[in-house]
């Protein structure tokens, strides 16, 4: 493929719109690549990576469609595709490992980012009371407590799904994001991330199950006060460590909410990495991140190069 040109096939300059775009290339070819940025303005993020084109990804054989292992011509189960093959559809990975540390990473991603557009800043742990000696903690059954176990997540469910509609009912619209932890003993608790001040003695009926922790983590002693974002992505952390690969169902959803999602982003590709800040610049009015990520500070990284950059806001 020759070297591209931003300027245009019949010697006109290229508009600041055709640049942003990639709309106008030389030699009647276009970009191998480009830089694709995106911004999450509600989250205060946003994030810069490398793309290939649809029609330059290398082949990576018959899709799981094509050869019938996901349920044969015209299945709609994304869940078995990955990568772009010939006929523009996704084969199953061949990396389930990796797949399943992908899509957990992309969980978290869009978990963090919710959290922060609606500032989601308290969280509560929800527990099972044994179901034999009926409390909440210190059983006294020989057997060990009778909780809500791994096998059970059909029963948690239904206890969520009373809760929400408690907390509804109790308080009206909040907005919540549900995780639920896998102990390594088998039992479940529930984790609960909340977006404004409820007070915890009502709270503390919507969950007859159990006991609850209704908590706002603390921030950390630097004599500076934590901007709403920043204690936003705290919580967020703390929920997101319960957002793992070993789920047990990989079909189920990693957390819920009652929101629904968050707005979409803008997006625009450039030429150059550089490019992209400089339009991050113009839209946030100046406003410089407040922390930045690289893939390249992670050895086990096989991705197209990638950064992130918070902003506090």
């Amino acid at each position: 493929m020759a070297a591209w040109s931003a300027e245009a096939p019949d010697g006109c300059p290229p508009s600041p719109l055709d640049e942003a775009t990639h709309t106008v290339f030389g030699d009647g070819e276009s970009p191998r690549g480009a830089w694709v940025v995106a911004l999450y303005e509600a989250a205060g993020e946003a994030s810069i990576s490398w793309s290939l084109p649809v029609e330059s990804a290398p082949d990576q054989g018959e899709c799981a469609t094509h050869t019938g292992r996901c349920g044969g011509d015209g299945c709609s189960n994304l869940t078995l595709r990955r990568r772009y093959c010939g006929h523009g559809c996704r084969p199953a990975a061949e990396d389930p490992e990796r797949s399943a540390a992908e899509s957990t990473r992309r969980a978290r991603s869009r978990l963090r980012r919710y959290c922060t557009s609606l500032g989601i800043d308290r969280l509560a742990t929800l527990t099972f009371r044994c179901r034999r000696c009926n409390l909440a903690s210190g059983c006294v059954c020989a057997e060990g407590p009778d909780r809500p176990k791994h096998d059970e997540l059909a029963y948690v469910d239904e206890c969520i799904e009373a809760f929400r509609r408690a907390v509804r009912a109790e308080f009206g619209e909040v907005a919540l994001v549900v995780v639920v932890e896998h102990h390594q003993d088998g039992h479940l608790h529930v984790h609960v991330g909340i977006g404004q001040f409820l007070d915890k003695y009502r709270f503390r009926t919507c969950w007859p199950h159990g006991y609850i922790d209704l908590r706002r983590l603390k921030a950390k002693a630097t004599g500076k006060r934590e901007t709403a974002r920043a204690q936003a992505r705290k919580t967020a952390a703390y929920l997101a460590k319960y957002v793992t690969k070993e789920r047990h169902d990989p079909f189920r959803k990693a957390y819920t909410t009652t929101k629904g999602l968050v707005a979409p982003p803008r997006r625009a590709r450039f030429m150059t990495e550089e490019a992209c800040e400089r339009w991050l610049l113009e839209l946030l009015g100046g406003e410089v991140p407040s922390y930045r990520w690289s893939s390249e500070s992670m050895d086990s990284w096989e991705a197209p190069p990638a950064r992130l950059l918070f902003y506090d806001g």
